[in-house]
């Protein structure tokens, strides 16, 4: 009863995600903007078959789950990346979905958080200064485990400045690291607005 907005799929479209304000798994009584995936057969390349009847999704999850305790919503804003298989979705919430990350830096309430959900747990990577992503303006490797992104707010210690900076986050080892870095403190320590774009594409800065 309420609107769906595709985010995105992995590519072999045996996992769809979608955001809804709507409650939809069992147990789910919030009303606010919620990230879910649908998993399906997948098609595995092959042409798809006409269907003239619409089936419900076999296998819904709802990624998007505040901490015990918490009496606020997700607030899902939006999503930043999907990996090619879809094991890794980094997307943006106003709520508090997780503890700490490795920097010991928590989520705020009511500010853009950028999560990872990864086979099933949601780690936080860091508090945002401006508005959400939108899908395509941060750059995930294929199997999802590094994602390349920029912003002003200052997300690691060693960074002090008001403008943009490239940082690369490794799932792996929930590491957040600031790659623009200037040689000997050149240009400012590596001041730059260099879009993550840029950089997939074999540019440098």
């Amino acid at each position: 009863t309420s609107p769906v907005t595709y985010q995105g799929a992995s590519t072999d479209g045996s996992k769809v995600f979608f955001t809804s304000e709507q409650p939809l798994v069992a147990g789910d009584t919030d009303s606010t903007s919620n990230l879910y995936e649908c998993g399906l057969p997948g098609d595995y390349g092959t042409p798809p078959a006409r269907s003239y009847k619409v089936n419900p999704c076999p296998d819904l999850l709802r990624l998007s789950i505040p901490v015990p305790g918490s009496s606020a919503g997700a607030e899902v804003q939006s999503v930043a990346a999907v990996s090619r298989d879809g094991s890794h979705v980094y997307f943006i919430a106003r709520g508090v979905l997780s503890g700490a990350n490795a920097e010991h830096n928590s989520p705020t309430q009511g500010q853009d958080n950028l999560y990872v959900w990864e086979r099933g747990r949601t780690a936080f990577i860091a508090t945002l200064s401006v508005a959400a992503f939108k899908l395509g303006e941060a750059q995930a490797t294929p199997d999802g485990e590094q994602l390349v992104f920029t912003s002003s707010a200052d997300l690691t210690a060693d960074d002090t400045s008001t403008v943009s900076q490239v940082f690369l986050y490794e799932a792996q080892h929930e590491a957040l690291v600031r790659v623009s870095k200037g040689q000997d403190g050149f240009n400012e320590d590596g001041n730059t607005t260099t879009d993550p774009a840029y950089i997939s594409s074999g540019g440098e800065f």
